[in-house]
């Protein structure tokens, strides 16, 4: 089988360590975004990463409003 062969397993622990490295450099960016902009602390990961994500389209972040303010 495929799931057998031992490089899957290396390939699996490869791509988990670099998405761990993601994480904590996304969480450090927000983290930061938050100190510049304090009522971001009131919003979960997910919705201040779609604020940031679409900082430029205000009208994809006015359902987000209620949250900030």
């Amino acid at each position: 089988m495929f799931c057998d062969q031992d490089w899957v397993l290396k390939s699996f622990e490869n791509v988990m360590a670099q998405l761990i490295v993601c994480e904590k450099a996304l969480y450090k960016f927000m983290e930061e975004k938050m100190k510049c902009f304090p009522r971001f602390y009131f919003t979960s990961s997910s919705d201040l990463l779609d604020i940031l994500s679409n900082g430029s389209n205000p009208v994809k972040i006015m359902k987000f409003m209620s949250k900030i303010f």
